[in-house]
C-alpha cells in the first residue's frame, strides 16, 4: 500500500486467509494473506463524503453446519457509519449511522451474535447481530459538579474488546485514561 493512502487499521479474517485494511479515503482493501496480492476493494458509493475507516472486525466464523454467511466484515467510519460487508461479493449488506458520532472502535462477541461500537460520543452501544438494532447504550450519567460523571467514559473511546472468560463482559478504553469493564 502507498503511504499517501493513509491506512488506519488492519485485521485478519478468522481463517487467516484475508487481511482487510481501512483506508483514509473510506475504502477497504482486502489482501490475500498467502501472497499479499489485492483480492478485493470495498467502496460504498452511497457515502456522502468519504472519511477514514477507523476500525475493522470480521464476524467470527460459525460452525460448518450454520447457514450464516462467511467473510462478513464490520467497518466503522469517522463519519459515524457502521457497515456490514460481505467481502467476497464486495457488497455492503447493511449500514447503521450513529448520528453526531465518529465510530472509533467495534468488536463482535465470541459467538458473533452481537457487536459493540464506541467513539467520540463516549457511549458504548450494543447491537443484536441478527436484527442489527441497538439493544443497549452504556454511558455515564451526569452528577453534581462541573463535568462530573458517574461511571462511563468522559472522553472519546478508542478500544473495545469482548471478554474472553466471561462472554457477557466488555472492555472499553479511551482518552479519559480509563479502562472500563461492562457487564
Amino acid at each position: 500500500e502507498s503511504a499517501e493512502e493513509g491506512l488506519f487499521c488492519a485485521r485478519y479474517s478468522p481463517d487467516d486467509a484475508l487481511i482487510a485494511a481501512g483506508v483514509a479515503d473510506g475504502s477497504i482493501r482486502v489482501f490475500n494473506s498467502a501472497n499479499g496480492k489485492l483480492a478485493y476493494t470495498l467502496v460504498d458509493g452511497m457515502s456522502r463524503t468519504p472519511l477514514p475507516i477507523t476500525c475493522l472486525r470480521f464476524r467470527p466464523e460459525a460452525d460448518a453446519n450454520s447457514s450464516r454467511m462467511r467473510h462478513v466484515l464490520l467497518a466503522a467510519g469517522s463519519d459515524g457509519s457502521v457497515r456490514h460487508w460481505h467481502v467476497t461479493s464486495r457488497k455492503c449488506v447493511h449500514v447503521i449511522t450513529e448520528e453526531n458520532n465518529q465510530v472509533n472502535a467495534v468488536d463482535f462477541s465470541a459467538s458473533g451474535d452481537a457487536f459493540a461500537t464506541a467513539g467520540r460520543d463516549c457511549t458504548v452501544r450494543l447491537y443484536d447481530e441478527s436484527t442489527r438494532t441497538c439493544v443497549t447504550a452504556l454511558c455515564g450519567t451526569p452528577t453534581s459538579g462541573v463535568d462530573r460523571m458517574s461511571g462511563g467514559h468522559s472522553n472519546r473511546i478508542f478500544a473495545l474488546k469482548w471478554g474472553g472468560v466471561d462472554p457477557h463482559s466488555l472492555l472499553s478504553a479511551g482518552w479519559d485514561n480509563t479502562v472500563q469493564i461492562w457487564d
